[in-house]
């Protein structure tokens, strides 16, 4: 395995996107994306005390269009 193929992820694989990133890929602020978060409009994962967002989530959003 070459180390470009060790630094891609799988196709199977989501990535996870910090709420920065997600926010930046939707076109709105980190805080109203938050505000999203909290009122349950768009799932996310907590690890220790980051708040992620799953790209195909974050896809999907952007195909529905925004809540």
């Amino acid at each position: 395995m070459t180390s470009t193929e060790k630094d891609q992820a799988p196709d199977h694989v989501d990535r996870l996107l910090s709420i920065s990133e997600a926010a930046g890929r939707l076109g709105i602020s980190t805080f109203f994306l938050y505000r999203l978060v909290e009122a349950g409009k768009i799932p996310s994962v907590k690890i220790q005390r980051r708040r992620l967002l799953r790209e195909s989530d974050i896809r999907r959003l952007v195909q529905k269009g925004m809540p």
